[in-house]
């Protein structure tokens, strides 16, 4: 299981198209005598649009980097661990001489030492990957939105005044759960972000 949602489903997508509509409405204009509405599925739009798609791979790539990266930190603690129990099992031998008895303890305690100081380091460690890679779903997150932004409102310029989220899942502020009647924008947005998309995204999307 990834570590990250980064599907844009869920209750990601529904924040993002809250976002999304809401800034749509903000950047608007009411100067037309009559108000024109319509509606765009924002999980049709964030997972059909190639540069969503592009940025999904790149987090899915990311986030298997940071999880083996981890995991061989998490290794490396597991031998000292293994060495710890094979020391301390020696030191209770019977068999065995006093003195060589105080150099497995003294043995065991550099290695307690040593595996403290990386546990340390491992959590420090984990905390700035887990920081960066949090950073750059923002970042990612942060440029889609301003395209999706900067398309829907360039397309619905002098033709709708007020754009909702007609996503599917639980309603939430400024959702729509039936729209007879009102333009559904949802293609025609698509048509416009993609339309600059690599010639394997758009082979891809036809499939």
């Amino acid at each position: 299981m990834s570590l990250f949602n980064v599907s844009g489903r869920g209750s990601l997508g529904r924040f993002l198209a809250l976002t999304l509509a809401v800034g749509f409405i903000e950047q608007g204009t009411f100067a037309q005598d009559r108000v024109q509405f319509a509606v765009v599925n924002y999980e049709v739009i964030f997972k059909e649009y190639y540069k969503s798609v592009e940025s999904n791979q790149r987090l899915m790539k990311r986030d298997e980097e940071f999880k083996k990266e981890i995991n061989e930190i998490l290794n490396s603690l597991k031998l000292i661990e293994e060495s710890l129990q094979k020391l301390q099992s020696e030191s209770q031998s019977p068999v065995i001489s006093e003195s060589k008895k105080k150099e497995i303890i003294a043995q065991f305690k550099d290695k307690q030492i040593e595996f403290v100081s990386r546990q340390k380091l491992f959590e420090e460690s984990r905390q700035q990957r887990l920081g960066l890679f949090q950073k750059q779903v923002a970042q990612e997150q942060q440029a889609l939105i301003e395209d999706i932004n900067k398309s829907l409102a360039t397309m619905a310029k002098n033709k709708y005044n007020i754009i909702f989220s007609s996503s599917r899942g639980l309603p939430s502020p400024g959702s729509v759960t039936y729209s007879d009647g009102i333009d559904d924008i949802t293609q025609q947005l698509l048509a416009i972000l993609n339309k600059d998309a690599p010639i394997v995204a758009k082979k891809e999307e036809k499939k």
